[in-house]
């Protein structure tokens, strides 16, 4: 029996709502936010060979070999030995804090003495030096043209800073310079980037005309003519271990053999440089 033109149009009808609903639904199943964690660290598993003491933190002042050096230390069988996992982060040097410093939140952290002594005026009790890194010059980058230290040169340039205070090369240095130059920016000009990765980035992209930093970005080394000298022979710091596990020397000399992933970054910095490794053998 034919369907009444009401009967067809209540049908019709309902067939349109039931799509409606089924799109709003999906949409909601695969529109819905997922959680993600913090983009300031990276997290690996040493496995199941793991003492259980839980897990080995580590504070880095970049992001950069920053997976590359966690996956290492979780390759360790010594590393391993005593930790189940390893956490590596590269936050801010200004959200350190005496707290962190004197509970040894970090079993491992890269930063220079003068930084954790303000923060921490007996901090050796608590730290001990295990590497020193290479001291580097300064250099502002250009995207095309050279550098000049005039107030005619930066003006309308887009300039890449990395949002940490504490940082000398990217911030310190370069804010330094311009205002003893008597060079003012203003808000519009100056770009801040979380961590370097995403200063390079925009730099690589054209989204910023000059950025601060050692003459290498990335893999690229900038030429001469597309620099100039900010400062030179700055200290990069050290890497400090916890004096909980300083004593361990097997732990001690394993950790110093991973932290050669760095010496690519660090024959960057200064060709001539070669890491320690104290009573370890290279």
């Amino acid at each position: 029996m034919p369907l009444s033109v009401t009967a067809y149009r209540v049908l019709v009808a309902l067939v349109l709502l039931l799509s409606v609903l089924t799109a709003i639904v999906l949409g909601r199943v695969h529109g819905a936010p997922v959680a993600v964690g913090p983009f300031d660290h990276y997290r690996c598993s040493t496995g199941d060979r793991s003492g259980g003491e839980g897990v080995f933190r580590v504070l880095s002042t970049t992001n950069y070999l920053a997976q590359t050096f966690a996956d290492h230390l979780c390759a360790s069988d010594r590393i391993a030995a005593r930790f189940e996992a390893v956490d590596i982060s590269w936050q801010p040097r200004e959200q350190l804090t005496t707290r962190q410093l004197a509970r040894q939140h970090f079993h491992l952290l890269w930063n220079r003495q003068r930084v954790l002594k303000g923060l921490l005026s007996n901090y050796d009790r608590f730290y001990d030096s295990v590497q020193k890194t290479p001291d580097y010059s300064v250099y502002w980058l250009s995207n095309g043209d050279t550098p000049r230290l005039t107030a005619g040169y930066f003006a309308g340039k887009r300039v890449g800073l990395i949002q940490d205070s504490q940082s000398q090369s990217s911030f310190q240095q370069p804010m330094g310079q311009l205002q003893a130059a008597g060079i003012t920016l203003s808000d519009r000009q100056l770009h801040f980037f979380a961590d370097r990765r995403a200063l390079y980035q925009a730099f690589a992209e054209g989204r910023i005309d000059l950025m601060s930093g050692i003459k290498w970005v990335g893999e690229q080394e900038v030429p001469p003519e597309r620099r100039l000298a900010i400062a030179e022979n700055l200290p990069t710091g050290r890497w400090f271990l916890s004096r909980s596990l300083a004593a361990d020397v097997e732990f001690r000399c394993a950790l110093l053999a991973q932290m050669d992933v760095f010496k690519g970054l660090y024959a960057h910095i200064d060709p001539t440089f070669e890491p320690a490794h104290g009573e370890c053998p290279p």
